[in-house]
């Protein structure tokens, strides 16, 4: 049941990534749609995606199972999607061209995947829109051309 719970989950959010991708909007814009998919979706799910990261995430590239393997090429296929919004951002003028897209991404997911440390839903301390506002303006600020 848990598997089948971050399989759906993952399958969603693959999906959405995608359309989002596919906008007609700026980088910019695009990022923060990203970023709001993540935390509302670790909202709307939680505790699973939460446990998933946590216990989870980092074994599945280890295991062979068909379903660890789905995951993992899913996984790599929305890392994917993020670092071609962030390349046309800099192809675009938008985004700076001395930072790697790479690098970027890792500090992306290294930022929403480490809120299952802190951020939990329904419970007094941060909200969703917040983390998402943050974070947004966080990226958006060190990725803007200037």
């Amino acid at each position: 049941m848990f598997q089948a719970t971050a399989k759906r989950v993952l399958d969603e959010n693959l999906l959405e990534a995608t359309s989002i991708a596919n906008l007609e909007t700026p980088a910019h814009e695009k990022l923060r749609l990203l970023i709001e998919l993540q935390m509302t979706s670790y909202a709307a799910n939680f505790p699973y995606v939460y446990v998933y990261i946590q216990e989870d995430m980092g074994k599945v590239a280890y295991q062979t199972t068909p379903w660890a393997r789905d995951m993992v090429r899913k996984t790599r296929r929305f890392e994917s999607i993020v670092t071609e919004v962030i390349t046309k951002g800099v192809r675009d003028g938008e985004f700076r061209e001395d930072l790697s897209p790479q690098v970027v991404v890792k500090a992306l997911f290294g930022m929403v995947n480490w809120t299952h440390r802190w951020f939990k839903p329904g419970v007094r301390g941060h909200r969703a829109d917040q983390v998402i506002e943050t974070f947004s303006a966080l990226l958006y600020d060190g990725l803007k051309r200037r």
